[in-house]
């Protein structure tokens, strides 16, 4: 694993200090993972809970792999980390990694990862940072089952569309879309790590998991997925307490009424698989509470 980097490494490495990286530091950065594909995404994004996160003064960037020149906007995509490594589904295992490599190093404490169909409840997040503080990392724990058809449909490359995911599984790992919290120290572990090494994963959240698994470090609960209907709202607060971190899918957030009730809850801190249209009504709700 401490093998010198490769040609395509150190281009990412130099990259990415050109890009802003060297502003994410503090207690608490973030990663948004994107591609270019989605960039109708990003305004949505900035106008809404990263926006709160430039109030709190926590530094994050938008994640993408290699995007065609011209793509990236001066004045407007400031905020956009482009790493050496494909822009597409399969991309995203060597993806993660290099943006670990381009992160390594830097002054911080931990970096939350999620995805760009997400809203995050900010204030949240920074309860459950300090709260978590001494943790390797945590998330929404999945697995050991792995749905070995998640991909179809996702990939550039036909075959993969068709050629279920065939790796072995025999413990739990982080979804990866719902985010997931990582220590500094765990950081540095996976921006020693050789994408070659591990070439038949095709999940980044697996491959995390296995790279845990394989160093010992297993997943730590800290994220926990609630329906959207009332005993399922007492139930969290009966079992699980205010202080307890869930996830929604804002597919099921069907009303403007069903909205304003979720966002009252104090322990909601991410809206998965969210619509611009939720995400924009999800704000709204925060900004009228």
């Amino acid at each position: 694993d401490d093998d010198e980097d490769s040609p395509a490494e150190e281009r990412t490495k130099a990259k990415a200090s050109t890009s802003g990286v060297r502003a994410l530091e503090g207690p608490l950065v973030v990663f948004v993972v994107s591609c270019v594909k989605y960039r109708e995404r990003w305004p949505h994004l900035r106008s809404t809970w990263l926006r709160d996160l430039n109030a709190q003064r926590v530094p994050y960037r938008i994640l993408i792999g290699r995007a065609p020149a011209g793509t990236l906007r001066e004045g407007e995509d400031e905020d956009v980390l482009e790493v050496d490594a494909a822009d597409n589904y399969e991309g995203l295992p060597a993806k993660m990694l290099a943006a670990w490599r381009a992160l390594d190093g830097r002054r911080f404490e931990h970096v939350f990862k999620v995805d760009d169909d997400c809203y995050v409840n900010v204030p949240r997040l920074l309860e459950a940072a300090e709260m978590h503080a001494g943790k390797h990392s945590w998330g929404m724990i999945i697995g050991p089952e792995v749905e070995r058809d998640w991909h179809f449909g996702k990939c550039d490359d036909e075959t993969l569309n068709r050629t279920p995911y065939s790796g072995g599984n025999s413990y739990a790992y982080y979804n990866g879309g719902a985010g997931y919290m990582l220590s500094r120290r765990t950081v540095h572990t996976l921006a020693k790590v050789k994408r070659a090494k591990f070439a038949e994963e095709l999940y980044e959240d697996k491959l995390l998991g296995r790279i845990l698994h394989e160093r010992g470090e297993e997943a730590l609960p800290g994220i926990f997925e609630m329906q959207v209907h009332p005993e399922a709202f007492e139930m969290v607060l009966k079992f699980l307490g205010p202080t307890a971190a869930t996830m929604v899918r804002g597919y099921q957030l069907k009303s403007a009424e069903l909205v304003r009730t979720v966002v009252s809850l104090p322990h909601v801190l991410v809206y998965a698989d969210c619509t611009p249209a939720v995400l924009l009504q999800i704000h709204a709700a925060y900004c009228a509470a």
